[in-house]
């Protein structure tokens, strides 16, 4: 007789505001949108810390900062909808207003750390960083810059979107239907 071997989607329950939830690990598809969307997230997050970092900005950049900073909270909010609701699209969406209540970093890097730890996300990585060292020319740094981490955090979250993007011809922007 054959042995038989059953794989399913692992699975996590985690309870934030008094609210139950099932942390799972995500399919390939859900993945596809998730890991550019962190991506974009590190990115526009950069952004707003260094237009913060300016002394004097002009009415232009101090707009360009408020447009970030709502972007940030739409980005942030898509991320703990994924993360929490990764299967069931018709629940309560998470909002911002519910987060400042009930969530704060400590517990999202506690949450994100989870999902990241369902979805293996250190293999994912090593792949996308791979894939990303074949592009080190396009950033205009070497291989070994990338694979120590001493690129910024904008370029490598192009790199990787623009990366997952090729593979999957998924955009790199947050689906909001």
């Amino acid at each position: 007789m054959a042995n038989k071997l059953v794989l399913e989607l692992r699975e996590t329950a985690v309870t934030l505001g008094g609210r139950e939830f099932m942390l799972r690990e995500m399919s390939g598809a859900k993945q596809n949108k998730f890991y550019p969307l962190i991506a974009n997230f590190a990115k526009v997050c950069g952004s707003v810390q260094e237009l913060e970092s300016q002394a004097d900005l002009t009415n232009e950049q101090a707009k360009q900062l408020e447009d970030s900073r709502q972007l940030m909270n739409r980005l942030n909010e898509e991320i703990w909808t994924m993360i929490l609701n990764p299967a069931d699209e018709n629940r309560d969406r998470i909002t911002s207003e519910w987060l400042d209540n009930f969530a704060n970093d400590r517990l999202g890097e506690a949450i994100l750390h989870e999902q990241m730890t369902l979805n293996n996300f250190e293999s994912t990585l090593g792949k996308l960083t791979a894939q990303a060292q074949k592009q080190a020319a396009i950033l205009g740094t070497d291989a070994a810059e990338l694979q120590l981490g001493l690129i910024t955090a904008a370029p490598l979250a192009d790199s990787i979107t623009s990366t997952l993007s090729t593979l999957s011809g998924v955009s790199g922007a947050p689906d909001n239907s």
